[in-house]
C-alpha cells in the first residue's frame, strides 16, 4: 500500500468506480449499482482491497465519532445484569468495519464496555466476512483492547425473513452502518420490522446505533424512521439518544430541501494522500 505504481493503477480505479455507486443522490442509481457491487469481475480481490483502503477507514471512524459522542454527553454501559459480558450484532458487516469502530471508540473515549463479549458479523460476501474476522482480530489487538471475539454469519439481509431468525439470542448492542439504504420499504415498514426484531433481539437496556450517508436522500430517509420508530412505539420503551436528545418533532423534516448531519475532523491514513 506504499507502491504508489500499484495504487494508482490497481486501486483507484476501483476507487472511482465505488465513489460513483455510493455518492449517489437518485435511489435507482443506488439500488442499481449496489446489486451489482460484489459481482465477480476483473480482479474482485482488488475492488475489496480498494473498499478496505479506502471505504472502510472512513466508516469505521464515523460509527467511533458515534461512541464518543455517546460517552462525552454521558452514556455508561449499564451494570445491571450480565455486567460482566455482551453480545453485539452487526449487519451488512463488510470487513467488520462498524464493530471495529466500537473498537475504536472505547479505545479513546471508553463508556465501560465489558472486557468479555462476542460480536456476531452478518455480510452476504464470504470473503468480505472472512477479511472481516482477520481485521477485528488484529484491530483489538492494536488498540490494546481485550480478545473480543466473533462469529460470522454468511447471509444476504431480507425484510420479509426479519432480521434474525426466531431462535436468534438477545443483544446489548445491535450495529447497522450504511445498510438501510439498500432497502427499498418505506420507513413505517422498516421501524415496524426493528421495533419487533428489537423487542425480541435487543435486551431491556440494549443498545441501537443506526449510521447512514449524509447525502439529502439518505438522510432525510433516517430522519424518516426516526419519526416512525417514536409514532408506533406507544408504549414509549425505546428512548432515542442521537442525533437529537429527546423525542421532540425533527425541524429538518420540515423542508423538504432540507437535511441533517454531522461532520468529524479525521486524520487519513498516509496511503490514501498517495
Amino acid at each position: 500500500i506504499r507502491a504508489r505504481r500499484f495504487l494508482s493503477r490497481s486501486v483507484a480505479p476501483h476507487v472511482e468506480r465505488l465513489t460513483e455507486l455510493f455518492n449517489r443522490l437518485e435511489a435507482e442509481k443506488q439500488d442499481a449499482g449496489l446489486d451489482k457491487y460484489w459481482k465477480k469481475g476483473s480482479n474482485p480481490e482488488n475492488l475489496r482491497l480498494a473498499y478496505f483502503l479506502s471505504f472502510m477507514p472512513g466508516n469505521l471512524y464515523r460509527m467511533a465519532s458515534v461512541w464518543c459522542e455517546l460517552s462525552r454527553l454521558g452514556f455508561r454501559w449499564p451494570t445491571t445484569g450480565e455486567a460482566s459480558t455482551f453480545r453485539a450484532v452487526e449487519f451488512g458487516a463488510g470487513p467488520a468495519t462498524g464493530s471495529a469502530g466500537i473498537l475504536a471508540g472505547e479505545a479513546h473515549a471508553p463508556v465501560g464496555l465489558p472486557a468479555d463479549g462476542n460480536f456476531a458479523l452478518i455480510e452476504q460476501d464470504r470473503a468480505t466476512l472472512r477479511l472481516g474476522e482477520r481485521f477485528f482480530e488484529a484491530w483489538a489487538s492494536h488498540l490494546g483492547l481485550p480478545p473480543y471475539t466473533t462469529r460470522p454469519f454468511h447471509r444476504k439481509l431480507e425484510l420479509r425473513q426479519g432480521w434474525l431468525p426466531s431462535s436468534a439470542p438477545s443483544f446489548h448492542l445491535w450495529l447497522m452502518s450504511f445498510v438501510l439504504n439498500e432497502f427499498h420499504e418505506s420507513p413505517e415498514a422498516l421501524a415496524s420490522s426493528l421495533l419487533k426484531s428489537w423487542d425480541r433481539h435487543l435486551e431491556p437496556e440494549g443498545l441501537a446505533i443506526l449510521v447512514e450517508p449524509a447525502l439529502r436522500l439518505q438522510s432525510r430517509r433516517i430522519l424518516e424512521l426516526r419519526r416512525a420508530i417514536l409514532e408506533q412505539d406507544r408504549s414509549g420503551e425505546f428512548q432515542v439518544l442521537l442525533p437529537c436528545l429527546g423525542h421532540q418533532a425533527c425541524g429538518a423534516l420540515a423542508d423538504p430541501e432540507d437535511w441533517c448531519h454531522e461532520e468529524v475532523a479525521w486524520w487519513r491514513p498516509p496511503y490514501l494522500r498517495l
